[in-house]
């Protein structure tokens, strides 16, 4: 318990500085023996909470510390009214089906859903397999690489279909896409012949909120309205995102 208070009072002191603070620095601030710092900086560094510059000796904080101090700030979207109507909205626009998912611990559910019936094969579900929905697999896409295998650590990529991707890999390979064009667009992953819009829910740190999805069969759409379709699923998640403070 001792160990966790010093690393708890080291990190709290990285966080209230300006240009972080070297070993040095960070034992007569606090108090702690250089050789203990030294020990509870290199784990902390370890597990990416605590940052190094090869040029420098002073710490700062690391992209975990980043994640979890997010993670904390992390509103539920489920709280904003306008979050329900968006997907509402987004259910009628398409005649079909729109969810809204957010990441519960290492699980992503969906916590709004407005028209999805049983011709959508399982996206009524509460629980969203990250590797086969596009809403799920948006939750992931402020993680790092390293950050993502740890969530999937336990995680089965149960088959599903033939453009489902099947490992981490391919994955994160999805994930660089679509960071590049900001929202996805998917055909027939989940479920045979119908298509997936998603988008990231953002919130005023930047930080991803939740994935907002529109589930439409291949039958009630055209390749022209898929692409209008896309466009309006990130429209409507940005309007989203506003609620929360986040500006582009």
């Amino acid at each position: 318990m001792r160990s966790i208070r010093r690393a708890h009072r080291i990190l709290r002191a990285l966080a209230n500085s300006v240009d972080g603070l070297t070993m040095t620095e960070l034992s007569a601030e606090l108090d702690i023996p250089p050789s203990t710092v030294h020990r509870l900086v290199a784990v902390l560094q370890e597990h990416q909470f605590v940052s190094r510059q090869d040029s420098s000796a002073r710490c700062c904080l690391g992209p975990a510390s980043l994640q979890a101090g997010l993670a904390a700030r992390r509103p539920r979207v489920t709280s904003s009214p306008r979050a329900a109507e968006v997907v509402a909205g987004l259910a009628d626009a398409s005649g079909q089906g729109a969810l809204l998912v957010e990441l519960r611990g290492r699980r992503a559910e969906a916590v709004l859903q407005r028209g999805l019936g049983e011709w959508a094969g399982g996206y009524a579900g509460d629980l969203m397999p990250f590797h086969a929905v596009a809403a799920a697999r948006t939750l992931l896409l402020d993680m790092d690489d390293t950050h993502v295998m740890r969530l999937l650590s336990e995680y089965q990529f149960l088959p599903r279909r033939d453009r489902t991707p099947g490992t981490v890999v391919e994955l994160q390979q999805r994930l660089d896409t679509m960071r590049g064009r900001g929202h996805e667009s998917v055909y027939g992953e989940y479920v045979p012949a119908v298509w997936e819009f998603a988008a990231p829910v953002r919130g005023g740190a930047g930080q991803v909120l939740a994935g907002l999805a529109v589930v439409v069969h291949e039958v009630r759409t055209t390749g022209e309205q898929a692409v209008r379709m896309g466009e309006r699923v990130a429209h409507a998640a940005m309007e989203i995102s506003t609620e929360f403070g986040y500006r582009v």
